[in-house]
């Protein structure tokens, strides 16, 4: 006779929930990662632009480029208070367009350049 009971079969909703926390922990990891490069780079360009903020989503015009940000970023709030990660407060909400200051570092292999921090102190 088999000592070890049969494992419970996971519910649709089981295996949702499970993706849902990998995919949060992915999405954690990599900005962590962004930040932790491009922290410890000395090239950090602390630049200020305009941002056009969409759904979790802006994009940051400065300089003659485009910045784009999404979902989560390093960030430091109005008192000060340095976040890892989440939505920078003084970017507002879906259709706001504000000055902001932020950070960031060029990624020559893609010819980009990413966020990796903003700064919402100044605000």
């Amino acid at each position: 006779m088999d000592e070890h009971p049969a494992a419970a079969p996971q519910t649709s909703s089981s295996l949702v929930r499970n993706w849902v926390w990998l995919l949060l922990g992915a999405l954690l990891l990599a900005g962590l990662a962004g930040f932790l490069i491009g922290s410890a780079r000395s090239d950090v360009m602390d630049l200020e632009g305009r941002a056009h903020v969409g759904e979790h989503v802006a994009s940051i015009e400065s300089g003659g480029w485009f910045y784009g940000l999404s979902e989560s970023v390093a960030w430091i709030d109005a008192i000060g208070t340095h976040h890892e990660d989440g939505w920078p407060e003084c970017l507002g909400s879906v259709g706001n367009t504000t000055s902001v200051r932020f950070g960031a570092v060029t990624v020559p292999s893609l010819g980009i350049r990413a966020v990796v921090y903003v700064d919402c102190s100044a605000q």
